[in-house]
C-alpha cells in the first residue's frame, strides 16, 4: 500500500507540475523580454520547452499503473517497484530543482545589477 501512495503522490505532483508549469514558464518569459534582458542558454531552453514537463507526467502515471495493475507482485518485481519509484523520484527531484536554481539564478544576477 505504501507503494501505491508513493507512486500515486510523483503522479501527482509530475502531473500538477504538467499542467501548471507551462503557463509559469510563459509569464517568466514574458517578465524577461519586458525587463529586456538576454537569458542564459541553459535558462532560455527551459523556458522554450514548456511540455518537457508532460515526459514527467507521463512516466510517473505510467510507474503508478504498472504498480496498481500488479496486485500480488512477487519479490523481484516489488524490488523493481521500488526501484522505479526512487529513482523517479531522484530524477524529478533533481530536475526541478535545477530548474529552479536556473530561473532563479538569472534573477539573483539581476538584483545585483540594478
Amino acid at each position: 500500500m505504501g507503494l501505491i501512495i508513493a507512486a500515486g503522490l510523483e503522479a501527482w505532483t509530475a502531473v500538477y507540475t504538467a499542467v501548471t508549469g507551462p503557463g509559469a514558464l510563459e509569464d517568466i518569459r514574458e517578465a524577461f523580454k519586458g525587463l529586456g534582458t538576454e537569458l542564459p542558454p541553459e535558462t532560455r531552453s527551459l523556458v522554450g520547452t514548456p511540455g518537457l514537463w508532460w515526459t514527467f507526467a507521463a512516466v510517473a502515471v505510467a510507474n503508478l499503473i504498472w504498480i496498481v495493475a500488479s496486485p500480488l507482485p512477487t519479490a523481484t518485481e516489488k524490488r523493481n517497484m521500488k526501484r522505479s519509484v526512487w529513482i523517479f523520484g531522484v530524477v524529478f527531484g533533481v530536475f526541478i530543482g535545477w530548474s529552479a536554481y536556473r530561473l532563479y539564478s538569472v534573477i539573483f544576477k539581476l538584483g545585483t545589477v540594478i
